[in-house]
């Protein structure tokens, strides 16, 4: 955390591989270790890092959240999708819940589904996600 608190990615790579290696099943250093590559631009070895903490701890909803934004972000909208469903079945947090509504929303309007996309942004905003609030205003009432 050090290495990645200062800004250092590469040690902070190198730190969380040695961490993988002593201990495979450590479904922490898979999560942290798939944010740095993400933020190193190679978000396909992030997926699978994520893919794997997941793998080890089934409902790391951070993991989960994160693995839907990355889907997302390359176009797999469906995918994202089922990363929030799950979010949003198992989360207790509200602030989570909200954030899997919206970014579930954000999916369902890049497949043209206005109307569920809608539904999502109402849900969060219901749940205090004050942000949800510009999506409403445009394109669930008429606009974008």
């Amino acid at each position: 955390m050090d290495q990645y608190n200062a800004g250092n990615l590469s040690g902070a790579l190198i730190s969380w591989s040695h961490v993988i290696t002593i201990n495979p099943q450590n479904a922490d250093a898979w999560y942290s270790r798939a944010i740095v590559k993400n933020e190193l631009h190679t978000w396909k070895a992030a997926l699978r890092d994520y893919d794997e903490a997941i793998r080890i701890a089934p409902r790391f909803m951070a993991a989960l959240t994160n693995r839907g934004s990355l889907k997302a972000d390359n176009d797999d909208h469906q995918g994202a999708i089922a990363d929030y469903n799950t979010v949003i079945q198992h989360v207790s947090d509200t602030a989570q819940k909200a954030m899997a509504y919206f970014n579930r929303g954000n999916s369902k309007l890049a497949l043209l589904d206005r109307e569920g996309a809608c539904a999502d942004w109402i849900k969060a905003r219901d749940l205090g996600a004050d942000y949800a609030s510009g999506p409403i205003d445009d394109p669930c009432n008429g606009g974008g």
